[in-house]
């Protein structure tokens, strides 16, 4: 499944469909500035930097024109979320004017352009109702999903070797002037969504902060002190941060020397993770396919089935276990998992004031006798109880059943 390193590829990808009015990335971080050129002269600094992609990527920047959006879905089987052919006919009335990733989701955001169809006229046709300002394209590309271009095509497991374009199983493809973009899904687990209240757009709002957020540091605060593992909480995407996937998590503890079903890790343990986190996403967007580090545990966790025991870059075991519901590849001389119990939060002399006056009523009943305690007890029962226990001890006679013998008696 694509993780947040390839589906940050990807956004790259689909930036080249922006016009003029488009966005690019900054180098500081990864947020998104608005660019629109003042005059015609004006030279666009579009380019996604360098430190983001590979030399094969470089080309991935807006267009700057405002062709006619073109879309075509070239798949008899596309997936079962997918646009109909109304939407997909209202759609290119429409120009893309950003690509945004929250997680493993991408967003085009679209806006109505003033002429709607290739004629110069618009097409009244399609709808009734005048078109919306703006919509919302989402995609998720499920098991096998990736985007890609005629320049670039994302290698696939289940495709190794083949990089045509565009590649099989593509069922959409966006054009705008020279630029051509596919999306493809051999599984047919991803989904193309049009909408603003379907179950995509639903996960964005619920998503929690993305993992190249630069607030995600204080979002991983929530790490501490927590009683489930960290791989577990780093997996669900509503939890801490959204985008990690199952590789990243096992790279992400290898490297900070954490178990992943470590629970209640202390301040140190998560400065740890957030350093190797920032650092894992880094290198391994700029990186070329999966030409990552060789000393990371990802060239290692790919050899499950392997009849030979694998072992890291520095000669140790290397093992697979479950863990977060999911596969994992840990080291267990360097990923030990600590058996540890929630520490109680310091108190305030304040709150030990209030502690000792909440106990003071109880220490003096703990001094009195058990006879005392009784005699107590039975002097506070109210009227009420006394006449229900008065109620309960009254002997209810048995039924007389009359025998034969009384029966001739009384005739």
């Amino acid at each position: 499944m694509p993780e947040l390193v390839e589906v940050e590829k990807f956004r790259l990808l689909l930036l080249r469909l922006c016009s003029k009015e488009g966005v690019i990335v900054s180098k500081s971080s990864n947020k998104k500035q608005n660019h629109c050129p003042q005059n015609e002269n004006e030279e666009e600094s579009s380019s996604p930097p360098s430190s983001l992609l590979s030399s094969s990527l470089l080309s991935s920047s807006p267009t700057g024109d405002f062709s006619p959006l073109s879309i075509e879905c070239p798949s008899p089987t596309p997936p079962k979320n997918f646009p109909t052919e109304a939407e997909i006919k209202i759609l290119q009335q429409y120009h893309v004017k950003d690509v945004e990733r929250k997680g493993k989701l991408l967003r085009l955001i679209m806006m109505l352009t003033a002429t709607t169809s290739n004629s110069g006229e618009a097409d009244k046709s399609t709808c009734i109702d005048p078109l919306p300002p703006m919509k919302y394209v989402y995609f998720h590309m499920g098991m096998t999903g990736r985007i890609s271009t005629p320049d670039y095509v994302p290698s696939l497991e289940s495709l190794s070797g083949n990089d045509t374009f565009p590649p099989p199983h593509t069922h959409l493809i966006i054009k705008v002037g020279k630029v051509k973009v596919a999306f493809s899904d051999p599984r047919r687990f991803g989904a193309v969504s049009i909408d603003s209240n379907g179950p995509l757009d639903s996960q964005w709002n619920t998503f929690a902060t993305d993992a190249l957020d630069p607030d995600s540091s204080l979002a991983l605060d929530g790490l501490i002190g927590h009683r489930k593992g960290v791989k577990a909480l780093l997996l669900d995407q509503r939890a801490i941060v959204s985008g990690v996937g199952n590789w990243i998590a096992d790279e992400l503890c290898y490297q900070a020397r954490i178990h992943p079903d470590q629970a209640y890790l202390t301040n140190d343990e998560v400065k740890l993770l957030k350093f190797h986190l920032d650092n894992i996403l880094k290198i391994g967007i700029d990186a070329k396919e999966n030409n990552f580090p060789k000393d990371w545990i990802f060239h290692r966790r790919w050899s499950k089935n392997s009849k030979t025991q694998m072992k890291d870059r520095d000669g140790n075991t290397v093992l697979f276990i479950q863990s977060g519901g999911r596969s994992s590849a840990i080291v267990p001389s360097l990923q030990k998992n600590q058996k540890r119990k929630r520490k109680k939060p310091e108190s305030d002399n304040s709150n030990d004031d209030v502690k000792n006056m909440n106990t003071s009523a109880t220490t003096n009943t703990k001094s009195i006798p058990k006879k005392e305690k009784a005699l107590v007890k039975k002097r506070t029962r109210t009227s009420s109880e006394k006449q229900q226990n008065k109620n309960s001890k009254k002997e209810v006679p048995p039924l007389r059943i009359p025998t034969r013998r009384s029966k001739r008696l009384t005739k």
